[in-house]
Formats: C-alpha cells, structure tokens, sequence
C-alpha cells in the first residue's frame, strides 16, 4: 500500500507516536525494514522508499521531518542512520579534461550528453539544469537567466557561443517549446503545471553512462560509514566547472558569480586546493632563480673584451698617465681575469 505524504511541522500534533503512526505506519515499517541490515543515510532512505512506490520525488524536507520525529519517538534505530556530512574537511571530486572527454565518448543517449554538458559549460546545479526554460537562453547576449535557484535568487551565468549549436540541435531534436528537458509526466502535485524531467531521472542516466565509460568508482573517504558512496555525483561537472576556469587563472571574483555563491569564502574555501598547483609552481620558479649558475663567456666575447682593454692601456700609456712598467702589468692582471 502507497502511503501518502503530508506537509507536517514539527510544533504540529505529529510528535505523538499515535499520529505518526497512524499517518506514517507503512513508511517507517519500511525505513526500519531498510536499516535492519545495513545503515543508510536520510537521503539514501529516500531515494530507496521512492523506488519502492511509497514517495514521489521533491518531498526529501518532509520525509526528513518524518524520519527526525520517529528517531525521537524511538520508532527508528538512530544508531542506523548514517550522517550525509562527515568530520574534516573534504575536497570535491572534479573530472580533468581526459575524464569527461572519455565520458562524453560513452554516452549513448542524447539527453544524458546535453544535461552534462550545459552542468559543465555554465556550472549549474542539478535542479537547475532541469528546470532551465528556452525563454530563459540569451544566445544574443551568451548568457542564461537562472530562476529562482537556491535560496530563491535569480542570477545570470555566463554561456560561451561555442556551446551554442549543441543547445540549438537539442531542443530541435526534442521539440522542446518550455523547458529545454520536457517530460510527458508531471513528478509530484507541486509540479503537475512544470513539465520537466526530475533529477532523479537525470542522475540515473548520468550514473549509467558513468558505468559505461569505466568511471563509477567508490570513495574511499566514507570507509567508516560502511555505506558505499560513488566517488563522482552529478555535481562533479559543477566542481569541474570551477576547477577549470580558476587553474585557467580567472579571478575567484568571477567565479563566485558564475556559480551563485552567497560568500566568497565558499568558492575559495571549497576550491582552494587549486591554487597549490599555482604555489608550487612559484615555490620551483623561485628555487631557480635562486640556484641559476652565470654562464660562461664565450672565448669570442673574452677575446673582444681583452682587446678593447688592451687599447685603452695603451692611449693612457701614450698620454704619459701610466708607466711601461704598470702597463705591463695591467694587461697581465686582465689576462689572468678573463682566462
């Protein structure tokens, strides 16, 4: 049996085991049916109860309320639940130029290659590739309006005429007239009115094609969770986007804007493992400098030189400023110098 979701808050009378039970009971049967044998996060748990038919996709803010209200009534095993964050700081996993070109080489559906290629030609999120509209593409002025985004801001990234065509092609391909990604199904009540394709599709098709090209690998960093991560998200075409532009030497400046930071520390914080390519380099540069040897004369250039102080030696001679004696004994030290 379904269950249906409902927008609840958590000072509504939901905190009583009764109400969430009596709302919920199929779906935390099944969340505790998942955690039996092995620990999930909350958004793992989600995508699972959305395969198995209990949910529809953009619920995730009220399944977490769920899941938060049965831990505190002792309806989940908390020591099951996996936190999506973990200590330290962890760098984000980025393409080089041969990954997505060996990538782009492997994909096979048309869809697939355009979402990834405008993620990684303008760096948007995944909600944002999905929910991009034709209106919303300036070719004239090579940029794209991005609506509404995260935190409900508008901004305007950047889109180079070179990717322009690929753009073109697919929404003559598609017969796309709103959304550049159209989808014949709408994904939830809240989306009934937006006909686009949902990121979960999206990733699914990332993820295969990710097999294909021999590039789904695990992280090694969430070994202690116990709960196998792949090592390359949609989001890494974002993260390659900024990994590109900044080893390129473009200000973080821009690329803040680009990619919709709130703060700058978040773009150089989060991308500041690029700039220790630039450290390094200096460090070598100056190290060279410093241990360059002078190069040794060529036998031309001493003999050119010898003879032009030997003249000189002999004017101050004629002129009666210096002795034979001395002269002899200049050339002699000039000699010495120069072999």
């Amino acid at each position: 049996m379904k269950t249906e979701m409902f927008m609840i808050s958590e000072h509504e009378d939901c905190t009583s085991i009764k109400t969430i039970r009596n709302k919920h009971y199929d779906l935390i049967e099944e969340i505790n049916f998942s955690l039996k044998d092995q620990s999930y996060s909350t958004s793992e748990l989600y995508q699972i109860m959305i395969f198995k038919g209990l949910l529809k996709p953009t619920y995730f803010r009220e399944f977490e309320k769920i899941v938060r209200l049965g831990v505190r009534q002792g309806l989940i095993n908390p020591n099951m639940l996996v936190s999506k964050h973990t200590k330290g700081t962890r760098l984000p996993n980025f393409f080089v130029k041969e990954q997505w070109t060996r990538f782009f080489h492997n994909c096979n559906n048309p869809r697939t290659a355009v979402t990834c290629f405008l993620a990684l030609w303008c760096g948007l999120r995944p909600s944002e590739v999905v929910k991009q509209r034709i209106t919303d593409i300036d070719f004239e002025g090579n940029r794209i309006k991005i609506v509404q985004s995260k935190q409900s801001k508008d901004r305007f990234v950047p889109f180079l005429k070179e990717g322009h065509d690929i753009v073109k092609k697919w929404i003559k391909y598609s017969d796309a007239t709103d959304y550049v990604f159209p989808s014949e199904m709408s994904h939830s009540v809240a989306t009934e009115n937006e006909r686009h394709i949902c990121t979960t599709t999206m990733r699914n098709e990332f993820r295969e094609t990710l097999r294909n090209a021999g590039l789904d690998e695990k992280d090694g960093r969430y070994k202690k969770q116990n709960t196998p991560r792949s090592k390359y998200t949609f989001y890494v075409w974002r993260h390659s986007f900024a990994t590109y532009w900044i080893n390129k030497g473009m200000s973080p400046v821009f690329v803040k804007e680009a990619m919709g930071h709130v703060k700058m520390d978040t773009t150089i914080n989060v991308y500041s493992h690029i700039e220790n390519k630039n450290i390094v380099k200096a460090m070598a540069d100056t190290r060279e400098q410093k241990t360059k040897i002078e190069p040794i004369k060529p036998a031309k250039e001493n003999k050119k030189e010898e003879t032009n102080i030997n003249t000189m030696i002999a004017e101050r001679l004629i002129k009666g400023e210096i002795t034979k004696e001395q002269a002899m004994e200049m050339k002699q030290f000039i000699t010495q110098e120069l072999n």
